[in-house]
């Protein structure tokens, strides 16, 4: 992956499509369970604060689909049963973790775990060459279910990688 404000499925590899099983296995063909906030874009544009608790709409997206959306600025988070609060946690495919100030992306792609596991990387609309900051995501193999597992989970990674606490 080239480093670029432009988000991109990390570590695409050619998928041998001869053979079900190798697509079936495939990350990028996943569907990630999460949810969107069209109206939530590039930070808030909108300055409108009620953007981060409402207008959130469930979807199952590729990480090629949530690439996507990410470079068009639309906010995203976990899969939820009303506004986003930690109660309304019902599901996410993903875990992300926020860096803020740490290493440069391009030491932390030679991160062995992130080497292996990535999905999307992107720097964030606050970055500047002088403080980065930027995303990491991390689909999972199975979406988790509940609040305290999600919460465990991006703790543990975020402190993995340096991260901001979850």
């Amino acid at each position: 992956m080239t480093e670029n404000s432009t988000p991109s499925p990390a570590n695409e590899r050619p998928i041998d499509l001869s053979t079900p099983a190798s697509v079936e296995g495939s990350t990028l063909i996943r569907r990630l369970r999460l949810a969107i906030n069209p109206k939530l874009i590039n930070k808030n544009e909108a300055n409108d604060e009620s953007l981060f608790k409402s207008g959130w709409l469930n979807q199952e997206l590729t990480p090629t689909e949530l690439a996507s959306k990410i470079n068009d600025g639309v906010a995203y988070c976990c899969e939820l049963s009303g506004s986003r609060r930690r109660e309304n946690f019902v599901a996410s495919g993903v875990l992300s973790v926020d860096i803020d100030g740490g290493k440069p992306l391009r030491e932390m792609l030679e991160d062995p775990l992130v080497v292996r596991c990535l999905t999307i990387a992107y720097k964030t609309v606050r970055h500047t060459e002088a403080f980065n900051r930027y995303r990491l995501i991390f689909a999972l193999p199975h979406p988790i279910e509940s609040a305290r597992d999600m919460a465990a989970a991006s703790r543990s990674l975020s402190l993995r990688l340096s991260g901001d606490p979850a």
